[in-house]
């Protein structure tokens, strides 16, 4: 019996070590297929909801980024882990990057998102809809937990727009769901839902941003609405350390409704109405009412910025003056804020979501050691890497020249600034010299550079690799300004990954190289002021690819195999910028399939089409194209079926075939094609729609394949509606050099007049309005005849006149002892 009793215990404990020791795990991504053993990323499956009924105590599924519109709703069995984030090629949880790779449930308005009972984390939810059931984006059991999720755009006819949570909910954000009752959240009895940001929900009932009995802690709510009471937060239960701002509710508690309920430490302001107090206690809380009561302030909580009407710019964070500081009570305050800071920082307590944090500057340099405390020049840290891991919000860190080879990428938090360009004496950033102190981080050809989520400026980031993902140099979700970035490779965004939250201005981009898409920058966010040269891609954007907006840049030289040697406008817009010297084999300067405004496009050739540029549904206006070249067609402009070019100036390109001017399938309307030469076309090759346009001087103007010309003048144009074939008479078209050359209009020209205004731009390339006379003008330019004004002329008089005595008496037609132009302009009048 003895030998039976040991026996049995020792079973079970090899039973439950087999269990944790055979843990699986199961791999997703969109290109997998459910037909395989979802045992490696070579292997995933297609499908979330395969991989989750797969899944089994202790269990993980890991989930590429994608969209994964499941055909019903994903159920996360108890115990099991489902991670998003991954890019598809991790081999530690630690690699995965949220941010950078989206995985996105969607539940295609039709049903549910998901049912949690084990972790879910990483997740965009969205989509989701519920009709006969609370949580619209999915529905969170008593032994789940949920963090690092995004959830938008979900709805129920119950509660819980964006969910229903019977267990714990972390750092999430909840937004723009709407539901009867609880738009973002319904959060019950048990619920738990901590460093939450909730706003932009609503209700046709209670609760626009939560409905709670549970517990809501470190939470900013603010721009729910209500159709009845509780804008912000309806409140059966606690709220611990919550800012509520600019809520609204049609009846009563726009910010918060308490009912036999506490609220403890919270900022309640900016409501239409901040709390109404059915019963239960509110304490050590800053509201507009908050006269009375234990701790009760009634003061303007003073937040960082809440200026503008888009809530994502404001800053809930505290000013140094706020009266929230240290006016709070430890009773029943979380240990952290919603940033991770640790409570308190001061004397006491802060009031609301986050604990206010005196910056603190830490110093860097390569003679320094990360056994110092940084704080000093002379006690500098020695690797960067040590400074950013100690950094927290509103911090800076100065950074001494020389080189920085750091063993792992920088990552570089948000609310910090990182400062390069010091000799390593300085105590004013106002003293820095960027030039005469290179400051670089060198990735040594092994890793990416740095991760910014904060402010990165001044320094030389080299070296980078980032095999699988983007941004061989920076993988930028901030603001990187006066950087010099080169010699970086990645898959995409050799140089720079710039996500939509991020701006990169003032920045050097060359010689770095994608053996995907964009050599030098990858841009969902704003690229502003930027040079970039010398990058190469093996398939589009060798300068950028862009979805966002680049504005007054200069990009030269750059390479892609594919499309947009300079730039690939995806469905971004660019500005002002000057393109030349790029190439592709389609858009050697721009491969643009959304908007290009008054940019110079120049010098740049194709191995086929669109040598500066290929525009492929898109717009080109305001544009000035010259001296391009292509192998095949369209030297200046390509322009694709659907696709639209107005008021360009396109001149001294040259096709080898068709089209030397422009290669015309979509609408070209007041251009200006001079001086361009192709095989058949030389200005223009139509196939679709050209209007009002002056294509003369070309090798031979217009060749009309199909389509419509129409009130434009060009060599041949004796017929067609309001065509004409006589010379535009330019103001000067001599010479050899074409940047010398004015295409505007004489003040005798026969294209004044002579447009039509149907389909018309409303002002011209100088952005002249049009018409100026009877009715628009042909071409690019509106000729404005000169204005001169009875005082201009009175003065011009004056200057040149000189009068005697006699003169001056009878010049003096005022009668005030002055001769003026008050006296021409009397005069004149008469």
């Amino acid at each position: 019996m003895k030998f039976i009793r040991g026996f049995f215990p020792v079973i079970a404990f090899w039973v439950i070590m087999s269990a944790s020791a055979f843990a699986a795990r199961y791999y997703v991504k969109p290109t997998g297929s459910d037909s395989n053993t979802g045992d490696s990323w070579a292997s995933a499956f297609k499908t979330i909801v395969k991989a989750t009924e797969k899944a089994q105590k202790d269990d993980e599924v890991w989930v590429a980024e994608g969209t994964y519109a499941e055909s019903k709703t994903v159920v996360n069995p108890l115990n099991v882990a489902l991670y998003g984030g991954f890019a598809g090629t991790e081999s530690q949880l630690s690699e995965r990057n949220i941010s950078a790779h989206p995985a996105i449930i969607d539940g295609d308005n039709a049903r549910q998102c998901i049912q949690n009972f084990g972790v879910l984390d990483g997740f965009h939810i969205t989509k989701g809809k519920n009709e006969g059931n609370p949580g619209g984006g999915f529905f969170n059991g008593s032994l789940g937990t949920v963090a690092n999720c995004a959830v938008y755009n979900n709805s129920t006819l119950q509660s819980g727009g964006g969910f229903y949570n019977n267990g714990t909910v972390t750092n999430c954000t909840v937004y723009n769901n709407t539901a009867n009752y609880g738009g973002g959240i319904n959060n019950n009895f048990s619920g738990k839902v901590t460093d939450c940001t909730v706003y932009g929900n609503s209700v046709s009932d209670l609760a626009g941003g939560i409905y709670s009995r549970g517990t809501v802690t470190n939470c900013t709510v603010y721009g729910n609405n209500a159709k009845n009471r509780g804008g912000g937060i309806y409140n059966y239960g606690t709220v611990t350390n919550c800012t509520v701002f600019n809520n609204t509710a049609s009846r009563s508690g726009g910010g918060i409704y308490n009912d036999s309920s506490t609220v403890i430490n919270c900022i309640v302001w900016g409501n239409n109405t901040d709390i109404k107090v059915i019963s239960g206690e509110v304490k050590y809380s800053c509201f507009s009412d908050g006269t009375t009561g234990e701790g009760n302030i009634a003061v303007d909580p003073m937040f960082v910025n809440v200026s503008g009407d888009d809530p994502t710019k404001w800053d809930l964070r505290l000013q140094p003056n706020s009266p929230c500081i240290d006016a709070g009570t430890s009773e029943g305050a979380p240990d952290y804020d919603i940033l991770g800071v640790k409570r308190p920082k001061g004397a006491g307590f802060d009031m609301g979501a986050y604990e206010h944090v005196k910056p603190t500057r830490y110093y860097v340099m390569p003679t320094g050691s990360d056994s110092n405390t940084g704080i000093s020049w002379a006690s500098a840290f020695k690797t960067i890497v040590k400074a950013t891991q100690i950094a927290q919000t509103d911090d800076e860190i100065w950074v001494a020249e020389g080189t920085y080879a750091e063993s792992k990428t920088v990552i570089n938090p948000a609310g910090v600034a990182l400062y390069g360009g010091f000799a390593g004496t300085e105590s004013q950033l106002s003293e820095r010299n960027i030039s005469a102190h290179p400051t670089i981080i060198n990735g040594e050809k092994a890793r990416q550079c740095i991760q910014n989520l904060g402010v990165l400026d001044g320094f030389h980031i080299t070296k980078g690799k980032n095999e699988n993902s983007g941004g061989g140099g920076i993988n930028n979700y901030s603001k990187v300004t006066n950087c010099t970035v080169y010699n970086n490779s990645a898959y995409y965004g050799g140089g720079i990954n710039n996500n939509s939250s991020g701006t990169v201005t003032d920045c050097t981009v060359y010689g770095n190289s994608a053996s995907d898409i964009a050599g030098g920058i990858r841009n969902h966010g704003a690229v502003t002021n930027c040079t970039i040269y010398n990058n190469t891609t093996l398939r589009d954007g060798g300068g950028i690819l862009d979805t966002g907006t680049v504005t007054s840049c200069t990009v030269y030289n750059n390479n892609a195999s594919r499309n947009g040697g300079g730039i690939y406008n995806h469905s971004g817009t660019e500005t002002d910028c000057i393109v030349y010297k790029n190439s592709a084999e389609y858009g050697g300067g721009i491969y643009n399939r959304s908007t290009v405004t008054n940019c110079t496009v120049y010098e740049n050739n194709s191995g086929d089409d669109g040598g500066g540029i290929y525009n492929y549904k898109g717009t080109v206006t305001s544009c000035t194209i010259y001296g391009n070249s292509a192998i095949d067609s369209g030297s200046g402009i390509y322009n694709d079926e659907e696709s639209a070019a107005t008021n360009c100036v396109i001149y001294s390109n040259k096709a080898e075939y068709y089209g030397g001017g422009i290669y015309n399938y979509g609408t070209a309307t007041n251009c200006t094609v001079y001086n361009n030469i192709g095989m058949d076309g030389g200005g223009i090759f139509n196939k679709g729609t050209v209007t009002n346009c002056i294509a003369w001087g070309n090798d031979t103007d217009i060749k009309l394949f199909s389509g419509e010309v129409k009130y434009s003048c060009f060599s041949g144009g004796t017929t067609g509606e309001g065509n004409i074939a006589v010379d535009p008479m330019f103001v000067n078209v001599s010479g050899d050099d074409p940047t010398k050359w004015d295409l505007q209009l004489q003040p005798s020209s026969p294209c004044i007049d002579a447009g039509t205004s149907e389909g018309a731009p409303k002002y011209d390339i100088l952005d002249v309005r049009r018409p100026q006379g009877e009715k628009v003008d042909m071409g690019a330019y509106e000729y404005a005849p000169p204005t001169i004004t009875i005082p201009q002329i009175a003065s011009h008089i004056l200057d040149k006149k000189t009068f005697t005595s006699t003169q001056k008496k009878a010049a003096d037609d005022n009668k005030d002892n002055i001769i003026d132009v008050a006296d021409i302009v009397h005069i004149l009048k008469k």
